[in-house]
């Protein structure tokens, strides 16, 4: 009987450690799952992390290539070199597509040299910046274009585009240039200011409020010249601003690069060109 006891005993001792050991193996095994799952988490989440930045990435490459495509036509008369922003330039190429490659880019550039002379003796004669100091691209209005006037209720052209602002804003020189004209009362576009910069551009300012300068004045760039205001035909304070090159009017938005972040430049041409109704 004490024998039997024994035996009793010591085989409930050995299940008792059967089941610790079973107890204690799932105890480690949960916490190393645990622990496993917790990385991958923070994996997945480092992940998204760097999906959405990429996304971001890829958003903002395609509105500099769109930016950068604007400049080059607007300013240098010729295409951007097709090749330039092609994923094959990560990538292993053959002889022939580099050779072509290289021919985008030799005639982009001969383009460009040959219209330098229309570019001023620097960066500061091209009008790339917005003429209304601290202007918003939220602020930038019906472009060039068929609108309708807000006055007859009619599809007529608008010959530049329409920078909202409160009266007494300051307008800005967007470039160097000279004065050539000063116009007080006209019955259409009341008073109004227009630029020479001496490079084939001219620029021209309209409804303006107040008029800081005369002919023959020499302007530098970011320079204060005059105010917004309402003067002339117009239901809204606002710079009616027209940018001409060689005598023909061209888009004014395509010439705010240097004001804009290139989401920002994407966005405003998009407004500006399918807003459709000025407001003079």
């Amino acid at each position: 009987m004490k024998r039997s006891k024994i035996i009793w005993y010591f085989l409930g001792s050995v299940a008792l450690a059967v089941i610790y050991y079973i107890l204690l193996a799932n105890i480690a095994y949960f916490g190393d799952e645990a622990r496993l799952l917790k990385e991958n988490r923070s994996r997945a989440k480092a992940l998204d992390t760097i999906e959405a930045r990429f996304s971001t990435l890829s958003d903002e490459l395609k509105a500099l290539q769109s930016r950068d495509a604007g400049i080059y036509r607007s300013i240098f008369g010729a295409d951007p070199a097709k090749d330039l922003y092609k994923e094959e330039m990560g990538q292993d190429i053959d002889l022939k597509t580099a050779l072509a490659m290289a021919r985008s880019v030799e005639v982009s550039i001969d383009t460009i040299k040959g219209n330098l002379k229309y570019l001023g003796s620097s960066s500061e004669n091209i009008p790339s910046i917005i003429p209304v100091q601290g202007c918003k691209k939220e602020s930038i209005g019906a472009s060039i274009g068929r609108k309708i006037n807000p006055l007859t209720k009619v599809v007529e052209w608008h010959s530049g585009v329409d920078i909202e602002a409160e009266t007494g804003t300051p307008v800005i020189a967007p470039a160097e240039g000279v004065v050539t004209s000063v116009i007080r009362g006209d019955r259409s576009d009341g008073d109004i200011v227009e630029l020479d910069h001496l490079n084939g551009y001219t620029t021209r300012y309209c409804h303006l409020d107040s008029i800081a300068v005369k002919r023959g004045d020499t302007l530098s760039r970011a320079q204060r010249f005059a105010c917004v205001g309402m003067t002339g035909k117009t239901i809204a304070p606002h710079l009616h601003y027209e940018v001409l090159f060689d005598g023909k009017r061209v888009n004014p938005v395509c010439w705010f690069f240097a004001s804009l972040k290139p989401k920002e430049y994407t966005w405003a041409l998009h407004k500006a060109e399918n807003s459709g109704q000025s407001l003079d």
